[in-house]
C-alpha cells in the first residue's frame, strides 16, 4: 500500500513517543537510526511522486474531475418523498466547472431539480389539507355523472401538458361540483413534472393576511405572489352575513386578490391555477381589470364554468341521496361514485 508523506511523518512521530523509558540510555543512537529511515521513506515517496503522471492538459483535469464528481453522484442519498434517478436522493449533483484563476475544474455543488417539487411536496403533506389533497388525481376524478365532468377532465389534462408554457387554468361554478379536486389532480400532476406548487386556501390564508400581517403586508404576500405555480382555492368565496347578504367581496379582499393576480400577471412564467364560485363574467362585476388579466392568461381553453347554480353539487346530492330521491326524469346518481375520503374536497 503506497503511504503519503504525512502518514510516513506520524508513524515516525509515532515510533519517538512510544520509546520505552529503558531504552533512553542509547536515545542518541535510537534518534539517528529513526532519522536515517525517515528520511529514505521520504525520498523514497518523493521520487514515486515524480514519476507519478499528473493531468496536464485541459481534457485530462476535466476528465479528473469528472471522476470524482462520478463518485459522488452515483451514492445513493436518503432523502424522503419520491425517487430520482438524477441525484438518487441526495438532493445534489457534482459537476466539473473549471476556475480560470487556478486554469483547473472543481467538483461543484449543484441542487437537484427534483427539490423545489419535493420541497412543496413535503410542506403540503406537513400541512392540514395536504393529506386529504394528495389522494385527489385526475384519475380518480368521478366523471359518471355527466358530460360536464368529462369535459373538465379532458380540459385539465390538455391544461397539464401546456403549463409550463406559463397558460392559468380557471374553473368556477358550483360548490361541491369537484373543482378543488381537479386543481389538486392538476397539481399532483405538476409536481410529477417537478413543477414547485403552492397551495393558497383563500378563506384562511387571505384573513390572516389581510388581519394579521398588516405591518409586513408585502412580505406576507410573497410566497404567493413568487411561487412558480400558485393554487388559489375558493378565490373569493362569498361567506353571507347578516352585513353582507349579498355575498360581495371586501375592499380588503378585492386589494389583495389584486396585487396578487396583477404581480403574477406580469411575470410570464408564473402559472395560475384557480377554483371558485364566481364565474369569470361574475368576477368581471367586481373588479374588471382583474379579472380581464385571469381571463388573458388563461386563454381560449381553460376558463371553465361548470354553471347552473346549485344543480352540479354532487357532494351535496351524493350525502342526501338517501333522503331526497330525485323526480321521474332526473339524473339518478350511482351508489358509489364518489370516494368517501374525498368528500370534504
Amino acid at each position: 500500500m503506497v503511504q503519503t508523506l504525512g502518514q510516513i511523518m506520524d508513524q515516525a512521530q509515532s515510533r519517538r513517543f512510544h520509546t520505552d523509558k529503558s531504552a533512553r540510555s542509547s536515545e542518541d543512537g535510537l534518534s539517528q537510526m529513526d532519522a536515517s529511515v525517515l528520511l529514505t521513506q521520504i525520498k523514497q515517496r518523493m521520487e514515486e511522486l515524480q514519476q507519478e503522471k499528473q493531468p496536464e492538459t485541459l481534457s485530462e483535469k476535466r476528465a479528473a474531475c469528472q471522476a470524482e464528481c462520478d463518485s459522488y453522484n452515483q451514492r445513493e442519498g436518503n432523502l424522503p418523498g419520491d425517487s430520482c434517478p438524477k441525484c438518487l436522493n441526495k438532493g445534489r449533483v457534482l459537476r466539473p466547472v473549471f476556475e480560470k484563476l487556478y486554469d483547473d475544474f472543481a467538483a461543484t455543488s449543484f441542487r437537484c431539480n427534483c427539490m423545489p417539487a419535493r420541497l412543496a411536496k413535503q410542506r403540503l403533506l406537513l400541512s392540514g389539507i395536504g393529506p386529504m389533497l394528495m389522494k385527489c388525481t385526475l384519475d380518480n376524478f368521478d366523471t359518471s355523472l355527466d358530460y360536464w365532468q368529462n369535459s373538465m377532465k379532458a380540459d385539465a389534462a390538455k391544461f397539464v401538458t401546456m403549463a409550463h408554457s406559463g397558460y392559468w387554468f380557471y374553473i368556477g361554478g358550483d360548490a361541491g361540483s369537484g373543482k378543488s379536486h381537479l386543481c389538486a389532480g392538476i397539481m399532483q400532476e405538476l409536481l410529477a413534472l417537478e413543477m414547485a406548487c403552492t397551495w393558497m386556501d383563500w378563506v384562511d390564508d387571505s384573513t390572516r393576511a389581510i388581519s394579521g400581517w398588516r405591518t409586513e403586508y408585502d412580505a406576507a404576500l410573497d410566497p404567493w405572489r413568487r411561487a412558480p405555480v400558485l393554487i388559489i382555492d375558493d378565490f373569493l368565496k362569498p361567506i353571507k352575513s347578516e352585513r353582507n347578504k349579498n355575498n360581495l367581496p371586501k375592499e380588503d379582499s378585492l386589494k389583495l386578490a389584486y396585487s396578487i393576480v396583477n404581480y403574477r400577471y406580469n411575470n410570464p412564467k408564473l402559472v395560475t391555477i384557480i377554483s371558485s364560485e364566481h364565474n369569470l363574467e361574475t368576477l368581471v362585476g367586481f373588479d374588471k381589470a382583474m379579472a380581464s388579466r385571469i381571463e388573458h392568461r388563461c386563454g381560449p381553453d381553460f376558463v371553465l364554468d361548470n354553471g347552473k347554480e346549485g344543480q352540479r353539487n354532487v357532494r351535496h346530492r351524493y350525502q342526501f341521496k338517501t333522503e331526497k330521491q330525485p323526480a321521474p326524469g332526473q339524473l339518478q346518481i350511482p351508489d358509489e361514485f364518489i370516494d368517501e375520503s374525498l368528500a370534504g374536497v
